[in-house]
């Protein structure tokens, strides 16, 4: 199967996930700095968690109403949210004005706006795919998150300190044009017989209680809870990296030598976004080992060891 096999809603969908992820990669992963720098490490600690609690929160909803109003209206309107965000965040921090207590208001509605699209716009990829060819499409998928990650840890790490409201103005710029090729060219996969009938709907809809009676045969999966717990545990620990050690590699590291005699001296925010592109590149590449090593049967030993 090739990437032009896919659906166009699939195509268009990487592309621009691709494109929004690297340039707000610029950004997102050092807001913490920003907010250390600003308001204190302890408004940045909140600041972060306020803005995951926005995402988790969102996404609940976006599932909800991502069966109930349709995946384009609910992207439609989360690309909206998050373009309306961005261009706030832009001036907040423009010639004109500086304001981080704006910025860190904006970086929680722009949480609360990429919670809200995320399972809409998996429900979508899923609606236009068969079984078989998912796998296919997430590997794409996964990797090219990876390499947008590996991109923009690197370059966002050198401009973030002295050009954020010009990669706060591109990143907007990127959401409108996001909006407005999900509004032309996208199409509505959520089809009459999978949305709840009219009375259903309107009572589900109006209860102020239906969000959580819908998840309650998901909490009560016991394996996909266990699931969700590792992987929060997991995302914790790799929060650190752009968290708490981003703040204080930011704090103690004025002038480093990465490379003596070949490269010049670099800040901590400037190791930082090398670091994340080191790791991520591994991520990258690690994972062809394991298939280049079993291509004629079983995984030798020495490739295991490469992998671990």
């Amino acid at each position: 199967m090739k990437f032009t096999d896919f659906h166009p809603n699939v195509q268009i969908r990487i592309g621009m996930h691709f494109l929004t992820g690297m340039l707000s990669n610029m950004v997102l992963p050092f807001m913490a700095v920003y907010f250390a720098k600003t308001l204190g490490t302890t408004a940045a600690g909140l600041a972060v968690m306020a803005s995951i609690s926005a995402g988790v929160v969102a996404t609940f909803l976006g599932g909800y109403y991502a069966d109930r109003i349709g995946r384009k209206k609910l992207m439609l309107t989360a690309e909206l949210i998050c373009a309306a965000a961005y261009s706030t965040m832009a001036l907040a921090n423009s010639p004109w004005l500086q304001s981080p207590y704006l910025t860190l208001i904006m970086s929680v509605v722009v949480g609360a706006g990429w919670g809200l699209s995320r399972p809409a716009s998996d429900a979508m990829l899923i609606d236009v795919t068969e079984p078989d060819s998912r796998k296919f499409m997430y590997r794409i998928t996964y990797w090219l998150n990876n390499l947008s990650i590996s991109i923009a840890s690197l370059a966002g790490a050198f401009l973030f300190r002295s050009y954020l409201f010009e990669l706060l103005i591109a990143v907007a710029v990127i959401t409108v044009i996001s909006f407005l090729i999900t509004w032309l060219y996208l199409s509505e996969t959520l089809q009459p017989q999978q949305q709840p009938n009219a009375a259903q709907g309107s009572s589900a809809i109006g209860s102020p209680f239906a969000v959580l009676r819908s998840y309650r045969s998901v909490f009560r999966d016991r394996t996909f809870m266990i699931y969700v717990s590792a992987s929060m545990l997991l995302v914790s620990v790799e929060f650190n990296l752009t968290e708490y050690i981003a703040i204080r590699m930011e704090k103690e590291i004025d002038s480093v030598s990465l490379l003596p005699g070949l490269w010049q001296d670099i800040n901590g925010l400037e190791l930082l976004g090398i670091i994340r592109t080191e790791n991520t590149i591994a991520i990258v590449v690690l994972p062809f080992l394991p298939a280049t090593c079993s291509r004629n049967g079983p995984i030798p030993k020495r490739c295991l060891s490469a992998c671990f």
